[in-house]
């Protein structure tokens, strides 16, 4: 929405809808918010649109999203705020952009297609960088406008999930040097996942790791049957999927857990101790938990333990984990 009066506007007038055409704006990945729709369909638009002469029409300057709820309700004309003289494409931007930052918080995706718009109107790396970055809240710093521009060209539905997802783009940076075909399978694995920021962060830079070990493209790893498996699922967990990915990054996982799976057994403890490792080696230590009600019992397991502790067993257990010590 805009909410400032600037130079050069005409007084408000009604206009009708037709003669107006939509506007680029910062962000075409959101629709309008039911708040507002239920605001204009009980009480009409309150706050004037801005516009630009272009040709016989009207340019939207501010305003897109009450344009887009005024045609959906069929109404004819609406309230705008004319500016008297045509304005540029990066006025344009920047009006939009100054007006809309107090109300709305902008996610890296939708920043990302700011600045490639800015550059599509031509305003120079060094001006991107010194004016509107800090306005976006973002460090002035050319690694990080390259970054940007690198998010505004990643396919169009990627985009959209990673914006609904509200990724920081330094989450998803791996993605930038990703084939076309591997960009299409992170998209379909991320809306099927839609996981929280650290676990994206995570299987993006497995896949990539596996992808690099074994020369072939993220796309081949993404459609490994073991993957495949739990991504075809109606509601994939991404633990199921995260244990998947860990037996293809350390193929030698299965192996390991029967080890210790047969260690474990050979131990023969009391019904009321469990020994617990982590199930996907992540860390290399091993828990003991003792569950009792009775001092005897208590003392029962601690005994059954110490002549555990001597066994061949438990050293083989031990000796397991050992190796897996200097794993990620």
């Amino acid at each position: 929405g805009c909410r400032m009066t600037h130079n050069g506007e005409d007084r408000i007038k009604n206009v009708p809808l037709s003669q107006i055409e939509l506007g680029s704006t910062e962000s075409d990945f959101d629709s309008p918010p039911d708040s507002l729709r239920q605001s204009i369909q009980s009480m009409g638009i309150l706050q004037p649109l801005v516009l630009t002469p272009i040709g016989e029409k009207w340019k939207l300057i501010c305003g897109n999203r009450r344009f887009v709820i005024a045609g959906e309700l069929s109404i004819s004309k609406i309230p705008v705020r004319i500016f008297s003289d045509p304005v540029s494409k990066e006025t344009r931007l920047r009006i939009n952009l100054e007006e809309n930052r107090s109300h709305r918080t902008y996610s890296d995706v939708e920043k990302a297609a700011f600045i490639f718009r800015l550059r599509q109107c031509g305003v120079d790396d060094d001006r991107i960088i010194d004016q509107y970055m800090p306005t976006l809240k973002l460090q002035p710093e050319k690694k990080l406008l390259l970054d940007y521009l690198a998010t505004a060209e990643l396919p169009n539905g990627l985009k959209q999930i990673l914006h609904e997802l509200n990724v920081p783009h330094r989450v998803f940076a791996v993605l930038f040097r990703w084939n076309s075909e591997s960009l299409v399978e992170a998209e379909a694995m991320i809306r099927a996942l839609r996981p929280g920021v650290n676990k994206m962060k995570e299987s993006l830079e497995w896949i990539d790791e596996i992808a690099g070990r074994e020369n072939i493209s993220p796309a081949e790893v993404v459609r490994s049957g073991k993957l495949q498996t739990v991504l075809s699922k109606e509601e994939p967990r991404y633990s199921e999927f995260k244990a998947a990915l860990l037996s293809i990054r350390f193929p030698e996982l299965q192996s390991l857990r029967k080890k210790v799976w047969l260690a474990l057994d050979r131990l023969q403890l009391e019904s009321g101790t469990k020994i617990k490792t982590d199930e996907n080696f992540e860390k290399d230590d091993i828990h003991v938990g003792l569950n009792f009600q009775t001092l005897d019992e208590l003392q029962g397991q601690i005994d059954r333990l110490f002549a555990v502790a001597q066994t061949q067993a438990m050293r083989d257990l031990i000796e397991t984990f050992q190796k897996l010590k200097g794993n990620p």
